[in-house]
């Protein structure tokens, strides 16, 4: 192998672990209103559920569901959480996991992130108030949690008209898909030899 072809190599290999991480953002504008959330974004490595519960209408959701609400010049499309926990399950290793919360209701709302580990171990937790008032005239707030390992989270807020919108998160290749790199650089070099 020449020098060059080593050197460039070894460049690869340093760039590709040091850009090991994926910035992901879900803020459902892609989703028409009224539609239930499950599997949509699994190209980007995340499932939603939730568990049936009823609003303080009595009205039953059984189904995370993407909401259009404008009121003025505020407009989003957003997650309705009814008083049930909304789940997030990773095929892969995420950090830095961010959301945010808001109230329809124009009052605080107590947001809560839950953050469990492929065992299931709580790994991180935040609870907080939105308490940011807008100049939508809605309170909001984003919630993070800075760990690593993620592959589970729980969401839930104690108020039936909170939504949650911009979703974020850091994704962590796979250590095999990165390990396999060196083994496509060595046949890359070979081919070019012949």
């Amino acid at each position: 192998m020449n020098k060059n072809l080593m050197l460039g190599a070894a460049a690869l290999l340093l760039a590709a672990s040091g850009a090991n991480a994926e910035l992901v953002t879900i803020n459902f504008e892609d989703l028409a209103p009224g539609t239930a959330i499950s599997n949509q974004y699994a190209p980007l490595g995340v499932r939603f559920a939730t568990s049936p519960a009823y609003d303080n209408r009595g009205v039953l959701h059984s189904a995370v569901s993407v909401l259009d609400y404008s009121d003025g010049s505020f407009r989003t499309n957003a997650v309705g959480l009814w008083g049930s926990a909304i789940a997030l399950t990773f095929d892969s290793d995420i950090s830095n996991f961010a959301v945010r919360f808001f109230d329809t209701d124009r009052g605080s709302l107590l947001g809560r992130v839950r953050a469990y580990n492929a065992q299931g171990l709580l790994m991180a937790h935040v609870t907080d108030m939105t308490g940011n008032f807008n100049a939508s005239s809605f309170y909001e707030n984003t919630l993070r949690v800075a760990v690593g390992g993620i592959r589970f989270i729980e969401l839930t807020a104690d108020a039936d008209g909170a939504m949650i919108d911009s979703i974020s998160f850091l994704r962590v290749p796979s250590p095999g898909a990165l390990a396999a790199l060196p083994v496509g650089l060595l046949a890359l070099a070979k081919r070019r030899r012949s």
